[in-house]
């Protein structure tokens, strides 16, 4: 249950919905490592492909495995523990990138916008896709 309650979804759209959230989040990965790689110069890192794919996975692993919280709405608030991605970035952008000191702060501040704004547009895509369909039958239930 929600905060603004809940409601039933059908199997299908259910697994269409998990099925291609899966799939864009792996785009996302690839697209927020291309973003990495592009602002490097900018922040006196490295331009990189492959370390920066490395420093955005490693990073966001993390995340991932906090998320198997989220099955146990009890074990939820444990996935606060996540927030450690920010550090392995922070740390990543400054060793494995090679960008100054000076600039790892901003850099990763930069990305986390960024990541936000990918990971937000992934979840209206998916939701038009996999859920709009609910919406037009006019199903409420609440």
């Amino acid at each position: 249950m929600g905060p603004f309650g809940s409601f039933k979804v059908p199997i299908v759209n259910g697994l269409i919905y998990a099925v291609l959230y899966y799939v864009l989040t792996l785009a996302g990965i690839y697209l927020i490592a291309f973003i990495v790689d592009a602002l490097a110069p900018s922040f006196g890192a490295q331009k990189d492909m492959i370390s920066s794919l490395k420093v955005v996975v490693y990073s966001y692993t993390a995340v991932w495995v906090a998320g198997i919280f989220q099955i146990l709405p009890m074990l939820a608030i444990l996935s606060i523990l996540g927030l450690y991605s920010l550090y392995l970035l922070y740390l990543g952008l400054n060793i494995v990138k090679g960008s100054p000191s000076d600039k790892v702060v901003g850099y990763t501040v930069v990305v986390v916008v960024i990541t936000i704004v990918v990971y937000f547009i992934i979840g209206a895509i998916v939701g038009a896709i996999a859920l709009g369909g609910l919406m037009m039958s006019g199903m409420t239930g609440f």
